[in-house]
């Protein structure tokens, strides 16, 4: 699915830690913001089934997304949306 022109890897690069399997993180990294750019809407359980990825791992990679300030969450958890930082 990484198929976002828009996003580049070496920007999300950082993000990762160095301990796992890098490649694979940052691809994971990479299709996440390509999710949430297409659709801000989804929900971390909706990421990780769309990835066939662990709900867990889902919400570390959006953790360490906003700890990086890639992306921003506007509105409640419930309700609310994702945000893109440039």
């Amino acid at each position: 699915m990484n198929n976002n022109s828009n996003i580049d890897v070496a920007d999300v690069a950082h993000v990762v830690n160095n301990d796992a399997d890098v490649v694979d993180v940052v691809d994971n990294v990479v299709e996440v913001l390509s999710l949430l750019k297409e659709s801000p809407h989804k929900t971390t359980k909706q990421i990780a089934a769309s990835l066939a990825i662990s709900e867990r791992h889902a919400q570390r990679i959006i953790k360490k997304l906003k700890e990086s300030n890639k992306i921003h969450r506007i509105g409640s958890d419930r309700s609310g949306f994702w945000k893109m930082i440039e």
